[in-house]
């Protein structure tokens, strides 16, 4: 009972957090998955400063440093697997119940 309640939890909250890419690009993801150190050092391969993350989204699907310098195919699929990533240590989401 209590397993069923976690995913009914956790599919609600995924579908509902937004989670800061800094937060959801962690160093240690970036060094297994990318050839950039960290989530700043891609932000600057694209040649954006400061960016919204609109921007980041239309720069990523527009370029090709994600298929050619990670693991992944598109940005999608690297959004898609730095939020399951991110899901395993933080099962509750950014705002956990207390």
């Amino acid at each position: 009972m209590l397993k069923s309640f976690k995913n009914i939890f956790n599919a609600i909250t995924k579908a509902h957090a937004h989670i800061p890419y800094p937060l959801l690009f962690t160093e240690q993801f970036m060094q297994t998955y990318t050839g950039f150190k960290d989530w700043g050092a891609l932000v600057e391969a694209v040649g954006l400063h400061a960016p919204c993350e609109e921007a980041l989204e239309r720069a990523f699907h527009e370029q090709i440093h994600v298929r050619t310098k990670t693991c992944f195919s598109s940005w999608v699929e690297m959004r898609q697997k730095a939020e399951e990533v991110y899901y395993e240590r933080h099962p509750f989401g950014l705002h956990p119940l207390h």
